[in-house]
């Protein structure tokens, strides 16, 4: 009984969901680990320790990179290119040849967003809360990329607004970008909810301007006593 209570209360007035993208509903993970085997496979196939190698490599690096551009240490042009060139040279490749990185680079962002795959259920919960709510994207991705991913994944269809920190000029968890959703979205922050695995960006992002929160994560530990905590997609529909 109390924790039907606290699920009513924490969804009293809610009006507008705005979602994470990567990894949250679009499967970034298999996504581009199918895009770096095809990549590997077409372009790097005599490469030392085969594909599960230069797939472990370059997420390490990637992450290092993505780390060093939320916090706007690397241009994104750079990262496009640098985080293959880095992956091949800790490969074992000395002098990775510039048009080979650039090849990389080019087609990895060709490929990868029109992957269709999708967290599961992400399709047949969306379907109910646009019933429900109104629905919204927050993205620290590239524009062209997330319009390439919603397009090609389907999710498109699902959402009014889909703001980025391409266009917005800033990244999540920085407060700019939430008050400029709720903005252009005609969201109040009580009648607003953000999901998304990652606690910076998303969840301390969103509550750092009022606006609740629940977090996706295969952790069930709670962080906040604030925060509902789902493990997977389709038990929002449980507090929603």
């Amino acid at each position: 009984m109390h924790s039907q209570r606290s699920i009513i209360s924490f969804m009293k007035g809610l009006r507008h969901i705005f979602f994470d993208l990567d990894r949250t509903l679009w499967d970034f993970d298999r996504n581009s680990r199918e895009t770096l085997r095809e990549l590997h496979d077409k372009h790097l196939v005599g490469l030392k320790g085969g594909h599960e190698r230069f797939i472990k490599v370059y997420e390490r690096v990637n992450e290092q990179y993505w780390g060093m551009y939320r916090s706007g240490r690397m241009e994104r042009e750079v990262l496009r290119y640098k985080r293959f060139e880095e992956t091949l040279f800790r490969l074992g490749m000395r002098q990775p040849e510039d048009s080979l990185v650039r090849m990389l680079g080019d087609e990895y962002l060709e490929i990868c967003p029109r992957k269709e795959g999708c967290l599961p259920k992400t399709h047949e919960v969306l379907s109910v809360l646009q019933q429900r709510y109104v629905l919204h994207i927050i993205t620290n991705g590239f524009s062209e990329t997330q319009a390439i991913k919603l397009q090609h994944s389907g999710l498109h269809k699902y959402f009014v607004e889909v703001i980025t920190s391409d266009a917005t000029g800033t990244k999540k968890p920085d407060p700019m970008i939430f008050e400029h959703a709720l903005e252009i979205s005609g969201a109040k922050k009580e009648e607003s909810l953000m999901i998304g695995d990652d606690w910076r960006a998303d969840i301390e992002g969103a509550m750092g301007v009022g606006i609740r929160a629940i977090h996706l994560t295969p952790d069930f530990h709670a962080r906040s006593a604030e925060v509902k905590v789902i493990t997977e997609l389709e038990h929002l529909l449980d507090h929603l």
